[in-house]
């Protein structure tokens, strides 16, 4: 393992990061241990009400139980803990960028797999400790609350595949965003667009069927069909939740998927990451784009963003002009 890392280097990244690392541990406690927290008070106070109303029974708890995982797994505090592993997966590879460091750091005795490899060690790092942490906080919480979650015997492979699942999801997206910032030759820029490649494939699975419903009758005449609409809408459904049936309320199959996809695409960005970041080019440092073919993507990508912005103002207007509440 010493060849893929160096104690200095690791030191290095550790003590410059410390406080993203810090923003990542409370972004992560907030998704997970608050939210899950806040879930429990939640049932426990659903079950009073059950209770004083006399509608108390086994399976009326267990369908709250359900229905308030279902809501867990969407939790609005993804939108933070997303943000911040972002935000140091980008920081710690342009950080040496920003400060004008890259040229004395790739003169020193580490080798660019001991470089990169490092970097990538402390951001996983600071992702796996964070979740040990969740899980045991949210176990403990599980124990104490052992009289709601008596009627959910699979609480406990709940939480495994759920803190599993979301920890290789989010090591994949740590990986992702170090392999786009390693592109870029500019502190943030790599955050920045990693992330609009990250939103933009759901982005465009959710605007087309609202969009062609716009378009659904002109004049009276039926252009596109109902069916066509309802069926694309499905296929989106199916796609976004993985083929599993959300109502089923099956978590442990749709954690199971992303668990194997999240390690194939681990895998794969972590390779790419090495070998990109193994040629950049020092002279490039400072630019947006540390490679020429990346700066047709970007161009092609900020036209697409941009395109897309048409087919929303023009939803968004179309739905308010056709709403009778709308001044």
């Amino acid at each position: 393992m010493k060849k893929f890392y160096n104690k200095a280097l690791l030191y290095k990244e550790l003590k410059s990061s410390i406080a993203f690392i810090g923003i990542v541990w409370i972004a992560l406690f907030m998704e997970f241990s608050y939210g899950f927290m806040n879930t429990t008070k939640n049932l426990i106070w659903q079950k009073d009400s059950l209770v004083k109303n006399g509608e108390y029974s086994s399976l009326s708890m267990t369908d709250q139980i359900n229905w308030s995982l279902s809501n867990l797994t969407n939790s609005s505090y993804i939108f933070f803990s997303i943000l911040s592993i972002i935000l140091i997966s980008s920081w710690i590879i342009g950080k040496e960028r920003q400060n004008k460091k890259s040229e004395m750091l790739s003169t020193m005795p580490f080798s660019i797999l001991e470089i990169v490899s490092s970097k990538w060690i402390i951001v996983i790092s600071s992702i796996l400790v964070g979740m040990v942490i969740n899980l045991s906080l949210v176990l403990l919480n599980c124990y104490n609350s052992s009289e709601i979650y008596i009627y959910y015997p699979k609480i406990f492979n709940f939480i495994y595949f759920w803190i599993l699942s979301k920890t290789l999801l989010y090591i994949f997206i740590a990986t992702f965003i170090m392999f786009v910032s390693s592109l870029c030759g500019r502190l943030f820029t790599g955050g920045i667009l990693g992330g609009i490649f990250l939103l933009v494939p759901f982005y465009i699975l959710g605007i087309v069927p609202a969009f062609l419903r716009c378009f659904e009758t002109i004049n009276g005449t039926t252009i596109i069909s109902k069916s066509f609409i309802s069926n694309l809408e499905k296929t989106i459904y199916n796609i976004s939740n993985l083929g599993i049936d959300y109502d089923s309320f099956n978590f442990i199959a749709k954690f199971t998927i992303i668990i194997y996809l999240s390690i194939i695409f681990i895998i794969v960005f972590m390779i790419l990451l090495i070998l990109i970041y193994k040629n950049n080019k020092i002279e490039k440092i400072g630019e947006i784009s540390m490679f020429k073919f990346f700066e047709h993507i970007l161009k092609i990508g900020v036209s697409i963003c941009f395109a897309l912005l048409i087919p929303v103002l023009l939803v968004e207007s179309m739905v308010n002009y056709n709403d009778p509440n709308h001044i």
